[in-house]
Formats: C-alpha cells, sequence, structure tokens
C-alpha cells in the first residue's frame, strides 16, 4: 500500500513529471499537471481537468489511498490538452 508521503515525492518532484496511478479495480488516473492532485492521509482527490482550460477542473474523483497499486511515470507528450486526465 502506498503512503502520502509516496504520493507525494511525485507530486512535488521539481521539474514535474507526469505520472499514472493505478487502482485495484485496474482504473488508471494520468496526472499531467501537480495542481490537480490533492493527497491526504487515506485518499487522494483527482481534478479531471475541463475541455477549455486543462489546468482547471470541471469534475473530481476521489481514491482512496489502499487502493493505489502502482505508480510509474508518463511521458508528458502525446497528451492533446498537456493537463491532468483520466487514463484507460
Amino acid at each position: 500500500m502506498f503512503s502520502g508521503a509516496d504520493l507525494l515525492k511525485h507530486v512535488r518532484k521539481v521539474p514535474f513529471v507526469p505520472f499514472r496511478l493505478m487502482t485495484s479495480s485496474g482504473q488508471a488516473f494520468d496526472i499531467f499537471h501537480p495542481e490537480l492532485i490533492m493527497v491526504g492521509t487515506r485518499d487522494v482527490t483527482i481534478g479531471l481537468p475541463s475541455a477549455k482550460n486543462p489546468n482547471i477542473y470541471d469534475d473530481q474523483i476521489w481514491v482512496a489511498m489502499m487502493h493505489i497499486t502502482s505508480i510509474m511515470e508518463i511521458p508528458a507528450v502525446g497528451h492533446p490538452s498537456g493537463g491532468n486526465g483520466q487514463g484507460t
């Protein structure tokens, strides 16, 4: 199980490197902007980006920390909005 401290290492990396959170249900969440994720002790709030401005969110999702199974860096290129997006 990952802790908030584990996740914050990725969020606060300088320069920021996009990463993917994989969950126990098989969902993936791509984090392309550090301001669209908020780390708590038991869960993570992920902002789902606005189509008009990918640096602000239209909606959010909560993921329990106990359901995060892996964190992997992903390339920043290829994401059309350059913002935070929900992956596959």
